[in-house]
């Protein structure tokens, strides 16, 4: 008899499935139709095969199955199913514990036959059980190609780049590969190459467990490509903003300076001296400041060498101190917030082309020349 279930995240498909598979643990159907406990554990889990998508599922069932066996076997009254196995085998709590008691030693003492697994694991050893039938060596291994897969799947997408309704992904690709050559990356349609690029690279996530996992909701996420232009467009706001107040307040500091007749040169290690760092920021460069800036901040006793102290310090102090302050400041949060607009526009466009690539990963076998000893 075949049994269909049928449910939605989070409504309990892995506490029924472990139902299912302690209930074959325990007992069987007679040919009444009736379910009766076996008298004792005879390795019914050699005979039971289990499947599931990801390696992690496979962990998850395991852990759950053993889990409520232990309970089952130990503090029986405790366990979510004992209600409902008494119900269908027509048995007693004690009958139950019995039975789950020895399952549980006879599980854990043949544990390399407690057969679940992937879907793919699960045709690998049926393809090794048939090796001479189907004319391999015995050695043969299996390998997930994954970068062929991605540049088959970028190959497919290229190609239906002229279609009518594809005018979106391809005003996307133009603009990831502007994106690119403006902040002097490489670019190439060509991801054949042995280079690879930003959209290869996360093209590479796609067989990546921990992306199939949360697959669908990604997609659901990253599918309407306004929602990611108005996330870029939030991303160049934050930069901008903070790029420009970075030399704003870097231009401030130079013009205190220059109202005193001075430059960073006649502060103390001339050339090298700390305020040096302020030419970088008005040259547009965003660096957070050495530890020598941040320390000669509200310290002016480091200024300058004491021979050569203008007569203007007070003044100069109380003027350049807190602009160079409010520098020092820029580099807590707003820099974190910075870091992550800079971060995440250089994956942007990628990340909205990732929804129109998505393969369906597949595996090829590999034949080595001399088997494996």
């Amino acid at each position: 008899m075949l049994h269909i279930y049928k449910a939605s995240a989070g409504s309990g498909k892995t506490y029924t499935l472990t139902l299912e598979y302690i209930k074959l643990l325990l007992g069987y159907r007679d040919e009444q139709g009736r379910y009766q406990l076996y008298r004792k554990s005879d390795a019914q889990h050699r005979r039971i095969l289990a499947v599931t998508f990801t390696n992690k599922a496979t962990e998850e069932m395991k852990h759950r199955i053993v889990f409520q066996l232990d309970i089952l076997a130990h503090d029986t009254e405790k366990s979510p199913y004992v209600d409902g196995l008494m119900q269908l085998f027509g048995c007693t709590v004690e009958q139950i514990r019995g039975i789950a008691s020895e399952t549980l030693y006879v599980l854990l003492h043949d544990f390399s036959y407690f057969n679940i697994s992937t879907i793919d694991r699960f045709f690998q050893q049926v393809l090794r059980n048939f090796t001479r039938e189907i004319g391999l060596q015995g050695s043969f291994e299996i390998e997930m190609d994954n970068d062929f897969v991605t540049a088959s799947a970028i190959d497919r997408m290229y190609s239906e780049l002229s279609d009518v309704d594809q005018k979106g992904l391809l005003n996307w690709l133009i603009h990831y590969a502007e994106e690119r050559i403006e902040s002097g990356n490489w670019w190439s349609l060509g991801n054949r190459s042995e280079r690879k690029d930003d959209l290869r690279e996360l093209a590479g996530e796609l067989s990546k467990e921990t992306y199939k996992l949360f697959r669908n909701e990604i997609l659901s996420q990253i599918k309407d490509k306004s929602v990611l232009d108005d996330y870029l467009k939030e991303m160049r706001r934050i930069r901008v903003e903070f790029e420009s107040l970075l030399w704003k307040l870097g231009e401030a500091a130079m013009a205190v300076l220059e109202r005193y007749g001075l430059s960073p040169d006649d502060f103390k290690g001339k050339g090298r001296s700390w305020i040096q760092y302020l030419k970088k920021i008005v040259d547009g460069k965003v660096e957070p400041p050495t530890q020598t800036f941040r320390a000669n901040v509200g310290n002016r006793d480091g200024w300058f060498l004491k021979k050569e102290i203008p007569a203007c310090i007070d003044s100069l102090y109380e003027k350049l101190n807190p602009v160079l302050q409010e520098m020092v400041d820029c580099f807590g949060e707003p820099y974190v917030r910075y870091n992550t607009a800079v971060q995440s526009s250089k994956y942007i466009y990628a990340l909205g082309i990732l929804v129109d690539i998505d393969p369906v990963s597949y595996t090829h076998l590999t034949l080595p020349t001399t088997p494996y000893v």
